[in-house]
This record gives C-alpha cells, structure tokens and sequence, in this order.
C-alpha cells in the first residue's frame, strides 16, 4: 500500500530537528556578564612637597564594573574579557582640619601626585585574558587567573595630556554560583593599588 504523505511528514517533523541542531553547533562562545563591587586598599607611597606638614601620602579607592566574560567552545580552558566602569580615589589619610596645605597643587608627571590628596575618579575600559578551570561547568564553581590592560579616563581639574593614563592590572580568584571573589594589583600613572573585588555573576548565554 502506497502512502504518498509520509515523505511530506517526514520532512516536516526532520526539519525543525536539523534548524535545532545546527543551531546549537553554531553557538560557540558563551558569554558570561556580571557586576563588580571593587575596593582598592591604600597603595604606592607619594611624595609631598616640602611645604606639606605631612612629607608622604597614599590613596586608595573604591569603584563598580560591569564586566563579560567570554569563552569560546573549542578553547574552553581561556576567557577573553572586557568591561567597564567607574573608580572613586581619595587619600587614605586626610590631614586634621588645622593642617598646614599648599594652595598650589604640587604638579608632577604622576596622576597622584597632580591631585595631590585632591578626590579624583577614573572611568577603566578593560581589556584582558583569564585562564579558568574547570570549565565544563563553570557557572558552578570557576578558578581564574588573568591580566588586564586598562584605557583609564580621567575626571577632574587637569591638563588635556592627563585625562587619559594607560594600566593595567593582574587578578585572580574563584567564583560559586551566582558570587565571584577575587583580588588584584593595579597599576596606572604613579598609581600602584592592591584590592579585592566581590561580583554578581548574571546568568550566562550562549551564540
């Protein structure tokens, strides 16, 4: 007995299977967003002007991200990641109300030392690459390890050749679940900071 129709039906229900599985053969990165919460602890020791009632000084910081971190199927083991955010520099120790101040900010090749003491921000462009292990299930548990080079734009009452400052910055840590912790060395002008960060990792996707 002939049955004409069943090549037709054949096809339709092979289709939507073929589509789905080229589909997911296609999606070979997977991309993983997360917010970071980060504290720059007080970092390389500055010289004050000999006017200053304090002769040295340090800053520290605290600052947001938004970072992506991105892995590709047939590399598993390596992370590229950029991302994005905001840093907020003040010194560590502020001098006591009485204390004695130049009115002169103490202008010299160093970020740090051309605001001397003087609140600043910075807003990081990141660019960088992590090993991570293990990585057939990363959104349980990850270790990474990574260097970032960083485009950092700068905010505040300096001249036009100061507002940009090139860095970068070496980190590493672990994340659980939705947490990630983690610590770094960064460094950018005369700015030397180590810090910690605490993250939110948002839920990853694939393309």
């Amino acid at each position: 007995m002939k049955t004409p129709w069943l090549f037709p039906a054949a096809l339709v229900m092979l289709i939507p299977a073929a589509l789905q599985s080229q589909e997911t053969t296609d999606k070979t990165w997977r991309i993983a967003p997360e917010l970071l919460f980060i504290k720059d602890f007080p970092g390389a020791t500055l010289e004050a002007p000999p006017s200053d009632f304090r002769s040295q000084y340090r800053y520290e910081g605290v600052g947001l991200a938004f970072k992506v971190r991105c892995t590709n199927i047939n590399l598993p083991f390596l992370a590229v990641t950029f991302g994005a955010g905001a840093n907020w520099y003040y010194d560590s120790e502020p001098p006591p109300v009485d204390g004695v101040v130049p009115a002169v900010p103490f202008i010299t090749e160093g970020l740090g030392q051309t605001f001397y003491r003087g609140d600043f921000n910075t807003f990081p462009i990141t660019l960088g690459a992590q090993a991570v292990y293990p990585f057939d299930k990363p959104e349980l548990m990850m270790f990474f390890l990574g260097v970032e080079g960083s485009a950092n734009l700068v905010s505040g009452y300096i001249g036009t050749g100061d507002q940009f400052k090139p860095g970068y910055s070496i980190v590493g840590g672990f994340a659980v679940r939705a947490f990630e912790f983690g610590v770094h060395y960064a460094s950018f002008s005369d700015m030397r900071n180590l810090g910690v960060h605490f993250g939110i990792r948002l839920n990853p996707f694939s393309i």
